[in-house]
C-alpha cells in the first residue's frame, strides 16, 4: 500500500519480440492526474495524464530487453482503498536505418497499486 505524498517507482520493461533490431524506441505513460502527479526529469508531461520519455531507449536487439523507471507522487487527497492504474506503451520506434516501424504487437502494460489514505 501507498500513502497520500509516497513518491512510487514503476519500473516498464521493454521487450523487441520483432525480427528487426529496433531504435529510438518512444515510450509513452498513461497515469490518471487525480492520483498521481509526475516526479521524474527524464520524462515530459505531453497531455493530460500521459508524459513521454525524453530519450528513446535503443538499440534493442531482436528478442532482447530494456528497462526504465518512472517515478510519481502520490496525490495527498487519494482516499483510502483507492486503486491506482499507471500504464505503459511504445509510441513510436525506427529500425537500425532510422525508418518508421508499426509497433503492431505492442501491449498496453498496467501496473495497479493500492492507496492506504493515510
Amino acid at each position: 500500500m501507498v500513502s497520500p505524498g509516497d513518491v512510487v517507482t514503476f519500473t516498464i520493461t521493454v521487450t523487441n519480440q520483432g525480427l528487426i533490431n529496433a531504435d529510438n524506441i518512444d515510450l509513452a505513460d498513461y497515469y490518471n492526474p487525480a492520483q498521481l502527479t509526475p516526479a521524474d526529469p527524464d520524462w515530459v508531461a505531453d497531455g493530460a495524464g500521459r508524459i513521454s520519455l525524453i530519450n528513446p531507449l535503443g538499440p534493442l536487439a531482436v528478442g532482447a530487453s530494456t528497462s526504465v523507471d518512472v517515478t510519481f507522487t502520490v496525490a495527498a487527497a487519494l482516499p483510502a482503498n483507492t486503486i491506482i492504474v499507471n500504464w505503459a506503451e511504445i509510441s513510436a520506434a525506427t529500425d537500425d536505418n532510422g525508418n518508421p516501424q508499426v509497433d503492431v504487437d505492442s501491449n498496453r502494460i498496467m501496473s495497479m497499486m493500492t492507496s492506504s489514505g493515510r
